[in-house]
């Protein structure tokens, strides 16, 4: 922008302070996946109640309070 005097206006502070809010969100952005991955999950004759976790992705340890040995 060009002044009366024909000098070279600043920056607004305003367009300073956009830019500098610009480079927060950039770093800060993230993305999700659009599909879930595939998991497998191995089971033990010896342990009961593993499950695979209906809700995550998050893996196999969702329920570990409710595993058990079997005898």
């Amino acid at each position: 922008m060009t002044r009366p005097n024909g000098r070279v206006a600043p920056l607004l502070p305003s367009a300073v302070y956009a830019d500098e809010q610009g480079m927060l969100v950039v770093d800060h952005a993230y993305s999700l996946p659009l599909t879930g991955t595939p998991h497998q999950l191995v089971r033990i004759d010896r342990l009961e109640g593993v499950e695979p976790n209906p809700f995550t992705d998050s893996g196999p340890l969702w329920n570990i309070e409710s595993w058990g040995v079997r005898a």
